[in-house]
């Protein structure tokens, strides 16, 4: 009897941590997103440093689920969306923003996003870590999407593997 009540009480303790790390995981995750819709709502121009080592200042229009848009600074400017997981860091957020307002605002997930370019049959430049793939979005799932690339190939790329889109293209933008 006691060793059940003991190997019970390891399960209970062992749940307690996995739950306790995944909320933790979401809290810090949504206060990013709210600094990030903050920043948004302020106008501010946050430089992203991507896991790819590109750096890229933009000015934000959007902030979905797990992904934020907007148009990028310079001497080209252009549309893009980043997946937060591409973000290795952020620079533009205020020093102190703690005793701001929360921004609420609804969290579309990044699929939602994609439907929209889709059935505008934007080009889009799908930057992936190891290549990029020029074409127009076709049909998109809840974890995937089809790009339609400018050689006539379909390719099904899974939402984890997109870090960031540009929608439009310039010369020599993707591999194909």
């Amino acid at each position: 009897m006691d060793n059940s009540l003991e190997t019970a009480t390891v399960s209970v303790g062992c749940e307690t941590q996995r739950i306790r790390a995944e909320y933790g995981a979401l809290v810090n995750q949504k206060y990013l997103m709210h600094r990030l819709s903050l920043a948004k709502k302020l106008e501010k121009t946050l430089t992203f440093t991507l896991v790819t080592g590109h750096h890229m200042s933009v000015n934000l229009s959007a902030v979905g689920r797990d992904w934020v848009a907007g148009v990028t600074t310079g001497t080209v400017q252009q549309a893009a969306v980043f997946r937060v997981a591409a973000l290795e860091s952020v620079e533009g957020f205020l020093a102190d923003d703690s005793n701001i307002d929360p921004v609420e605002h609804r969290s579309p997930a990044l699929s939602l996003m994609l439907e929209n370019l889709s059935r505008q049959s934007k080009e889009v430049v799908v930057y992936l870590s190891t290549r990029r793939w020029r074409g127009t979005l076709g049909e998109v799932g809840a974890d995937w999407c089809d790009v339609e690339t400018v050689t006539g190939a379909l390719i099904t790329i899974p939402m984890v593997s997109v870090l960031w889109l540009s929608v439009g293209s310039g010369p020599g933008d993707g591999d194909n």
